[in-house]
């Protein structure tokens, strides 16, 4: 007898089932007379009771349903048997992953010593955790510049906010990591030039006076 082949097959580990359809046919016997079994070689992920065959004649169709919340690939093994007890196979690989969560972008920015931002605005997105869900952290690869502790987090759901304060000059990274419900990361970074601006001092206008005399005083400020 013959089997059609299936393509391998990456899926969302939150995806609904769907029947995956391949023919089956033979030189000798009707293809209502041909027997289709199945098997996983990974039934931590997919049990063999968990492969449900459907379809009659020629057309087939074999749906594979994952153990939730679990990932993982594993390899099903289509087997088509005729009544002359003659057999055929083919496999296909059915891989179930976790999307990684998602993070906008923050542009790179300068601010003096001391100073605190305005909150910066980001979003974060998942395709199979609710947004409300997801947790954010942050960290400062140079914490003498910028402590960890100076960044604060707020916002929820998708809309989220940073605000940061510096400590002194210098350049910070600073990274931010969403986790969503089943440990999958992404992370996104930005640096923060802390500039160490020069003191200012306002200007006087030049003076005349009679020889001997006394000027002033003559304000200034800093």
């Amino acid at each position: 007898p013959q089997i059609s082949s299936i393509g391998g097959q990456i899926v969302s580990y939150a995806a609904p089932p769907l029947p995956l359809a391949f023919t089956v046919a033979d030189l000798n016997f009707a293809a209502s007379n041909l027997l289709v079994t199945a098997s996983s070689s990974n039934t931590n992920l997919v049990p063999n009771e968990q492969l449900i065959l459907g379809g009659n004649d020629t057309n087939r169709t074999i749906t594979p349903i994952p153990i939730t919340n679990v990932l993982g690939s594993t390899t099903i093994t289509l087997t088509v048997v005729d009544s002359g007890g003659f057999s055929n196979q083919t496999s296909f690989v059915f891989t179930v992953i976790n999307n990684p969560p998602q993070l906008s972008s923050i542009a790179s920015f300068t601010m003096s010593p001391g100073a605190t931002t305005a909150p910066i605005v980001f979003t974060v997105s998942d395709i199979e955790t609710p947004a409300d869900q997801l947790i954010v952290t942050a960290s400062s690869l140079n914490p003498t510049i910028v402590p960890t502790n100076n960044i604060v987090l707020a916002g929820s759901g998708a809309n989220r906010t940073v605000t940061i304060t510096s400590l002194q000059p210098g350049i910070a990274n600073i990274i931010l990591t969403v986790t969503d419900s089943l440990g999958g990361t992404g992370s996104i970074s930005f640096q923060v030039t802390v500039l160490n601006q020069p003191p200012q001092i306002s200007s006087i206008a030049s003076q005349s006076a009679p020889l001997n005399a006394t000027i002033g005083p003559l304000a200034f400020t800093v």
